[in-house]
């Protein structure tokens, strides 16, 4: 079961989560040449750099949690090979 969520969170990120959040970053590159504004100054920001920002935020934060549950997964898949071992 852990190795199964391991190759889940990973396919999930690669395939999924991974070309969204690049794709945004592009976007919001073009923005900010457009704005003349980097994403990271400081306020305010066009409408669409703040939709962009929000959108790169939710997609980043979501790899991360994908990341964080294929880490988790793999710390229990050893302590379940840990187990065997006794």
């Amino acid at each position: 079961m852990p190795l199964l969520m391991v190759f889940a969170s990973s396919l999930a990120n690669l395939a999924l989560v991974g070309p969204a959040t690049t794709r945004i970053m592009r976007e919001r590159k073009h923005q900010e040449t457009r704005d003349g504004k980097k994403s990271y100054d400081s306020p305010p920001h066009s409408k669409e750099m703040t939709r962009m920002n929000s959108a790169f935020a939710r997609m980043h934060g979501a790899s991360s949690l994908l990341n964080l549950i294929g880490l988790l997964a793999t710390i229990w898949y050893g302590f379940t090979l840990g187990e065997r071992i006794r």
